[in-house]
């Protein structure tokens, strides 16, 4: 046995959050100037303070998602905010829920949507333990993972940073 294949696993990780930082990194980097989202009105953003963040009740969804999203609304919300950036630059739209749908339901959900309403899609991954979409439309970036959970469920996060 090779003593240097003890070394594959960690090596791996950290490559893959390397990969991720990256990735991350060059989103946020390359995304243009934030202007308003056409499906959203001026009166639906929040007037947030710089570093602030508001923590929404589960049956609200954030002003910053669109309106027609596909989202699971039976579904049960793990994380709901909104949060605008400590230099009052961006402010990102976030919900988490766990969905009855599959990963592939979901995934296949979310980018007919991406596409038939106009989002440049920049980035997808489609693996059997995660999936994820990048789209860009109108100054704002849409940042879509779906997962599982630690009991099985599927969770699906959906961000929008505008």
């Amino acid at each position: 046995m090779n003593p240097n294949k003890k070394y594959y696993g960690p090596i791996v990780v950290l490559i893959v959050l390397l990969a991720i930082i990256a990735v991350v990194a060059r989103t946020r980097k390359s995304a243009p100037a934030p202007q308003q989202q056409s499906s959203q009105s001026s009166a639906s953003q929040p007037s947030l303070a710089a570093g602030e963040t508001k923590v929404l009740p589960q049956n609200e969804i954030p002003s910053g998602l669109p309106a027609d999203l596909p989202l699971d609304k039976a579904a049960t919300a793990v994380q709901n905010f909104e949060s605008k950036a400590a230099d009052g630059g961006k402010t990102q739209f976030t919900r988490v829920y766990l969905s009855a749908q599959s990963m592939d339901d979901n995934f296949t959900a979310y980018q007919d949507y991406l596409q038939k309403q106009g989002w440049h899609i920049s980035e997808t991954m489609n693996l059997a333990v995660m999936k994820k979409l990048v789209a860009e439309k109108s100054g704002a970036t849409m940042e879509i993972t779906i997962s599982k959970d630690p009991s099985g469920k599927t969770l699906v996060n959906v961000t929008v940073t505008q």
